[in-house]
């Protein structure tokens, strides 16, 4: 039976410091371009509308149960299905993954990799937040975002299933296009990555 939708304690709801870094780099006279793997939440649309920008949002980690065969984490197979496809020429300037990495296994995070690869360019950011610990909650976290560095995590099914650690070397590796901008250490065993292209 699923659990049913909660909120994560006040200690979790609040700030990202990584999304507020990301909106600070993005370039407010451009037409910008956002990726968003998060949740299509109204809230999160309606941030996004005050800038002049194209909005992808595939509602992965809505979907990512949908598509799950046996336990997470999700092959590169599994995720294909999650990616939506974009114009050749578009370019990105930001990325947002949250916490789907760690839903995912190394071949999947390297199909992302290849998938991103035609759309990246100088400034390309990617946001994503990483679990140090073994197991994460069965969804991912969804985040509504409130305000530059402002969100409020809704926890929809927070039984533990075990989640892939991703150290920096991993990412770079998987992901070799994007370097460390900035990182944040959270008090509950997450970190939060910005990644750019250089």
């Amino acid at each position: 039976m699923r659990a049913a939708a909660r909120e994560t304690s006040p200690a979790e709801y609040g700030l990202s410091r990584a999304f507020g870094s990301l909106i600070v780099d993005l370039d407010p006279d451009k037409k910008l371009v956002i990726l968003d793997f998060g949740v299509a939440t109204r809230s999160s649309i309606e941030f996004f509308s005050s800038y002049n920008c194209r909005l992808y949002v595939p509602d992965a980690a809505r979907r990512l149960p949908a598509v799950r065969r046996g336990d997470l984490p999700l092959d590169a197979k599994q995720f294909e299905v999650l990616l939506p496809e974009l114009p050749k020429k578009e370019k990105l300037d930001a990325v947002l993954c949250w916490e789907l990495l760690n839903y995912l296994e190394p071949d999947a995070v390297e199909r992302l990799g290849s998938y991103l690869e035609p759309h990246l360019q100088f400034g390309t950011s990617l946001m994503t937040v990483q679990s140090s610990r073994g197991t994460i909650n069965r969804s991912p976290t969804v985040y509504h975002i409130l305000g530059p560095s402002k969100v409020r995590r809704v926890i929809e099914d927070d039984r533990p299933v075990a989640a892939r650690t991703y150290s920096q070397p991993d990412l770079f590796r998987m992901l070799p296009r994007f370097e460390v901008n900035r990182s944040y250490l959270l008090q509950n065993g997450m970190q939060e990555y910005l990644l750019s292209v250089t």
